[in-house]
């Protein structure tokens, strides 16, 4: 149903923990604009459907009469809009509070030195969800390779004696040492928490 003069009217209201709310109007359309929780609609006279915030109803014929009923425990506010024509509505609502700051690591977990032998490939952080960063330095003479599944000698990236990597994973991470001697690799985790 196109309208020559397309029209827009929004809406709010309050609906009871367990009450409804009958609205006559005409309208092309019913859209959702907000709500606090998602509640049921029936349009003229059918089954009561899912509505909720973002969501716009199109019947065929148009509408005169709905319902809006809340069947959740504590009351809810919505809004709405009643459109007659060929409205397009391309904003993007996005209810509540969102923290863009970027969310440091709250915790600092150092744990011992682990020891990786000669040719071979030793777990030195299991995989964790809660990490960010890990932090491996190398305390021994010789450079080692880190991976992440337990890979060749000389594959991975190589961590020089003395040296320092932070790794933005949380991911398992290996060491592969192939110097012929067992080296020391010192690890520490930062965490968020649970």
């Amino acid at each position: 149903m196109t309208n020559t003069y397309p029209s827009l009217n929004t809406f709010t209201y309050s609906i009871a923990a367990g009450g409804r709310l009958e609205i006559h109007r005409t309208a092309d359309f019913i859209s959702c604009l907000g709500a606090s929780s998602p509640f049921k609609l029936s349009i003229d006279g059918q089954p009561n459907t899912d509505f909720q915030s973002g969501l716009t109803y199109t019947p065929q014929s148009g509408l005169k009469h709905v319902i809006a009923t809340n069947e959740g425990d504590a009351p809810i506010s919505v809004t709405l809009a009643f459109g007659k024509g060929d409205i397009k509505d391309n904003r993007s609502a996005i209810a509540g509070t969102i923290d863009t700051r970027p969310q440091a690591p709250d915790a600092l977990t150092t744990l011992a030195p682990v020891s990786c032998p000669n040719a071979a490939a030793t777990l030195v952080l299991a995989a964790n969800s809660l990490r960010r960063d890990a932090i491996l330095t190398n305390t021994g003479a010789g450079t080692v390779f880190i991976q992440g599944a337990a890979g060749a000698a000389g594959a991975g990236l190589p961590l020089g004696p003395l040296a320092t990597a932070v790794l933005t994973t949380g991911a398992a991470i290996r060491v592969r040492n192939d110097t012929g001697a067992a080296i020391s690799v010192a690890v520490a985790e930062l965490e968020f928490s649970a």
